[in-house]
């Protein structure tokens, strides 16, 4: 099941050359970014960066020469802009990062689509040093059992959980469901061996608009070579078994 869900903001290392008395100086710091969608990203390569780190800057994890943190104020932006090429450095930063995790979730939702469900585990979850502990420590025969199946449980697959589409993949994975009966199929056990182009396309022509459906079927096939992929690994893992 996948979950529309929209997440405004994202975190990205900038890296700055800061000039000093005695020559260059490299300088990190984590932006705190708005997010922006395909369109306003490419409206944003025309406009001058400070103006851009002004609408895509809204925070930041940065410490000064003493290791202190630098508070994320009108002024403290004003300097740091005036710092010769810090905010083209950002806004690369910015660009790179908007950009490639657009992509990245684009193929791990193709990946979950095609079965194969990486659910980050939960740092307090209970796992076998929690059990071998509450044995050595002479725990509850009830709660020792229960643990067990905690960590049974833990271990299926997440069949019914939801995959967190990136808000700027919405279109591309509606489409992406939308054309899942366009598959072709080879051989007796019907592997899957692409989409029918021809069938993807006309369904694109009726339910994208025309200036968006180059970068929709873009996105179809990152998708559908991520799917693919997947689905082959899958076949491996049972063949193996």
């Amino acid at each position: 099941m996948f979950e529309l869900a929209r997440k405004e903001t994202f975190k990205a290392k900038v890296t700055v050359q800061v000039k000093t008395d005695s020559g260059w100086r490299e300088e990190h710091f984590i932006g705190i970014f708005k997010r922006v969608d395909d369109d306003r990203q490419r409206e944003l390569a025309e406009v001058p960066y400070k103006d851009v780190v002004d609408e895509i800057l809204i925070g930041w994890e940065m410490v000064d020469l003493q290791h202190k943190p630098v508070e994320f104020t009108p002024e403290n932006l004003a300097a740091f802009k005036s710092l010769p090429g810090a905010a083209r450095e950002t806004v690369i930063a910015f660009m790179s990062a908007n950009s490639g995790a657009k992509q990245k979730k684009l193929i791990e939702a193709a990946r979950w689509w095609a079965g194969i469900r990486q659910v980050q585990p939960d740092p307090w979850a209970v796992d076998e040093s929690v059990l071998e502990a509450m044995r050595a420590f002479g725990a509850p025969a009830e709660d020792i059992e229960r643990a067990a199946q905690l960590i049974e449980d833990g271990s299926k697959p997440a069949e019914h959980a939801a995959f967190e589409v990136h808000h700027d993949n919405m279109r591309s994975v509606r489409a992406w469901l939308g054309i899942s009966t366009q598959w072709q199929f080879a051989g007796m056990a019907g592997v899957r061996v692409g989409l029918n182009y021809a069938g993807v396309l006309a369904w694109l022509q009726i339910h994208v608009r025309p200036r968006l459906r180059r970068a929709v079927m873009s996105d179809i096939e990152l998708m559908e070579r991520a799917a693919l992929q997947a689905l082959n690994e899958i076949r491996e893992a049972e063949e193996q078994e």
